[in-house]
């Protein structure tokens, strides 16, 4: 990912999956902790390219258009005080508040049905999805 940004190329990432704990950040996703990459974080603060979140919205059954809204990181970037393990889980707090404002927007257009709560912090139950 950092090669191709650092080359002029465009990236996507599915960020909103779960990930497994040893991967993940836990940031919360409408008042729940859950696992995220810090993948885009780390590379972000590689290249400091800029970063879009683009959510996909169903018009209709043949009809879709994406939504994306910048992230500007770049005072989490140049911030001298916040030790790197800071500025991963500011940047990615920050692309999760972007996104969630994109699907609360447009919520018949995220995809509910998928485990984004599987993997829970340390010391927490994964019960989440018990019973459903």
């Amino acid at each position: 990912m950092v090669r191709l940004l650092k080359s002029g190329m465009d990236v996507g990432v599915l960020f909103d999956q779960n990930i497994t704990r040893n991967h993940a950040l836990f940031v919360d996703w409408f008042g729940r902790p859950a696992a995220t990459t810090k993948a885009l974080a780390l590379a972000a603060l590689k290249t400091e390219a800029p970063i879009f979140v683009v959510a996909l919205i169903q018009k209709d059954v043949d009809r879709n258009f994406y939504e994306c809204g910048e992230c500007n990181c770049s005072d989490i970037y140049s911030n001298t005080v916040l030790s790197k393990n800071e500025k991963l889980l500011q940047i990615t707090e920050s692309l999760v508040r972007r996104y969630e404002s994109l699907i609360l927007k447009n919520p018949e257009s995220w995809f509910w049905m998928h485990r984004r709560w599987k993997t829970a912090p340390e010391g927490n139950a994964e019960d989440f999805y018990v019973g459903c």
